[in-house]
């Protein structure tokens, strides 16, 4: 669906501070910005982006990440239960992943992997669009909650 010349290719970002780097193998396997509000709080900012296979993803200065584990809050996020396990810089607080076990994906903000003007971050479309709190007019498919991929109703939301 991308443009991005981004198959085989690796992208790095590291937090505030310096301590910790997050690399990223391959394609994303969703380009999305996301609207939930679990997102929302985590990050502090109107919409969180991009997600990837789990074995995709790898850390280094693990030793300075602090995790909050927690239920998902988002209804219907998680019907079987499953938890979001979210990651940040305990010196600068930088978000770096949320890892999603039910599903073996991670988000990754997309500001921390996408750096360059030359090769900017192109969303595919909007998840979690009913709790937005801003509306986006861009042409792009917005999924009340997730697309049927991903566990979600498939279900979109018309532009406005």
């Amino acid at each position: 669906m991308s443009d991005q010349p981004e198959t085989g290719s690796v992208r790095k970002g590291k937090c505030l501070c310096g301590a910790v780097t997050v690399t990223c193998e391959g394609d994303p396997a969703i380009k999305a910005i996301c609207h939930c509000r679990d997102c929302r709080a985590w990050t502090g900012s109107l919409q969180m982006a991009t997600m990837w296979l789990q074995e995709k993803v790898s850390i280094e200065g693990e030793d300075d990440l602090i995790e909050y584990k927690s239920d998902i809050t988002t209804p219907g996020l998680a019907p079987d239960g499953g938890l979001s396990n979210r990651y940040s810089c305990r010196k600068c607080g930088s978000c770096i992943i949320n890892k999603h076990p039910m599903l073996g994906k991670v988000d990754v903000p997309a500001g921390l992997v996408y750096t360059s003007p030359e090769d900017p971050f192109k969303p595919e479309m909007h998840i979690w669009y009913s709790q937005r709190v801003l509306n986006i007019v861009d042409g792009l498919p917005k999924f009340k909650d997730l697309p049927a991929g991903f566990k979600g109703t498939d279900e979109q939301v018309p532009e406005e």
